[in-house]
């Protein structure tokens, strides 16, 4: 299970610096909880060919906790998130990333990027089956993106690690996403359900 939650919610209250981040991040047991639910949502017709998008926003409660809230669905390749007044301060977002043939673990899209940054998120996730990603924002971290760049060049990252380098989809994808928080100056964290988030990139 996970341990200590603090030093993620420390950098999300702006106690911490990037540099301080530590090497593993840990989420609290009960927004783990909240998260594996949905994805449950997320394929729980999948055997009728039929996924859709679980999402919500991510809040500090006024007691310092990390919290899930204003939980919707979506469709079947994106989900609305709405970032309307909620009990707490707003931190960023969460959503799920289902496929209709069963496929799992793929990370951030494109669009997922440039709608992080545009919106001010200081911290983004995604679960696709058992994975989960973070994205955090850093001091590095531009203002804004032009979301239509930002999908192009995830876009043509993607197709080299695929034709070129021969990598799987999923595979293909992470290394995509580092790339991306590379040049964005977004820290990238990965890890499994119930367990530590690994850092993979952090500026």
């Amino acid at each position: 299970m996970p341990a200590d939650p603090l030093p993620l919610i420390a950098y999300l209250r702006g106690e911490i610096s990037t540099d301080e981040l530590p090497s593993q991040l840990h989420l609290p047991e009960e927004l783990w909880q909240q998260m594996d639910e949905l994805w449950q949502r997320s394929i729980a017709d999948i055997d009728r060919g039929v996924v859709r998008e679980w999402g919500g926003v991510l809040v500090l409660d006024p007691q310092g906790q990390l919290r899930l809230t204003n939980v919707v669905a979506g469709t079947s390749g994106q989900v609305g998130i709405a970032f309307t007044p909620v009990h707490g301060t707003i931190v960023g977002s969460f959503h799920t990333h289902p496929y209709a043939d069963g496929t799992t673990g793929v990370g951030f899209s494109g669009q997922d990027i440039a709608d992080t940054i545009n919106g001010g998120e200081l911290l983004s996730l995604l679960q696709s089956g058992l994975e989960v990603f973070a994205l955090l924002r850093t001091e590095h971290t531009p203002m804004r993106v032009d979301a239509a760049h930002v999908k192009e060049q995830h876009n043509r990252l993607l197709h080299h690690y695929v034709i070129q380098e021969g990598m799987g989809v999923m595979r293909a994808v992470r290394y995509t996403n580092a790339m991306l928080c590379e040049h964005y100056g977004l820290a990238y964290y990965y890890g499994v359900t119930y367990d530590v988030l690994e850092e993979v990139y952090k500026p």
